[in-house]
């Protein structure tokens, strides 16, 4: 077999890699995983075709994998095959390899004559006009289900911009899959509902969108860990992935206006 070019020599094996690899029950799974890890470190390649359990293990260290690569670009000022990065590192990035949209093209958040007013994502049942319908359902599904625990001034007065804004940087920005936070979604309405088997820590502790994006003392993020409960509880209920993929087609569909 041929080998695939690289000039990159080697990077850090994180022990969160480990402890997640050992969460995974056979050794295919666990080798689609690691050769995902390898492919980006080494050649920049994200996976493709991963099964819904082995593409939540290699989402939850997305984040540092994707550091671990764009910090050797901006130290060489090359890609991984050696090629230089035109206008750098930043510009690279922004013009379109890290990121993206999904289900369609997104208006403005708000428009401009919208930006001093303070929209409550309360009072709202539907994206008002120049709002990406696709980030406010998912906002607003986050939203209902945090005021299930108790109504809060934080929550009552929830600036609309700012939940859609965090929503999409977590897609785009964070490359979280939609299917992913459905998923955790699901799991912390089990939670909710006082399921037993479920374990209701992070559900307690995230009020917010903004919240998945925090990051602990030690680098790693809430979403992060909030995945693994849910790789728990999805590994023990197979039959819930037909659920979740059918739960984010209706929604795509839904903010595609079909």
């Amino acid at each position: 077999m041929a080998k695939k070019p690289t000039k990159r020599r080697a990077f850090n094996f994180l022990r969160s890699y480990y402890d997640v690899l050992n969460e995974l029950s056979n050794d295919k799974d666990k080798l689609n995983f690691l050769l995902s890890i390898l492919n980006k470190q080494f050649i920049d390649e994200d996976p493709k075709g991963l099964n819904f359990i082995v593409n939540i293990c290699y989402e939850s260290q997305r984040h540092h994998i994707e550091q671990s690569v764009n910090g050797y670009k901006q130290k060489m000022k090359t890609d991984l095959l050696g090629s230089p990065i035109e206008g750098g590192l930043i510009e690279h990035i922004e013009g379109g390899s890290i990121g993206g949209t999904q289900g369609g093209s997104q208006a403005p958040l708000v428009q401009e004559k919208e930006k001093e007013k303070v929209i409550y994502i309360k009072s709202i049942t539907s994206p008002p006009e120049g709002v990406a319908p696709l980030y406010f359902y998912i906002a607003k599904g986050f939203h209902n289900l945090f005021l299930k625990k108790g109504e809060t001034k934080t929550l009552n007065n929830a600036s609309l911009t700012k939940w859609v804004e965090d929503t999409r940087k977590i897609i785009e920005v964070d490359k979280v899959p939609i299917s992913q936070l459905i998923a955790i979604k699901r799991y912390w309405e089990e939670c909710e509902s006082g399921t037993r088997g479920t374990d209701n820590f992070w559900f307690n502790t995230i009020n917010s969108m903004s919240s998945f994006r925090k990051v602990d003392k030690d680098g790693v993020y809430h979403y992060d860990k909030i995945t693994t409960s849910v790789k728990k509880w999805l590994n023990a209920n197979p039959e819930l992935q037909g659920e979740i993929f059918k739960i984010e087609q209706n929604l795509i569909a839904k903010s595609n206006g079909n």
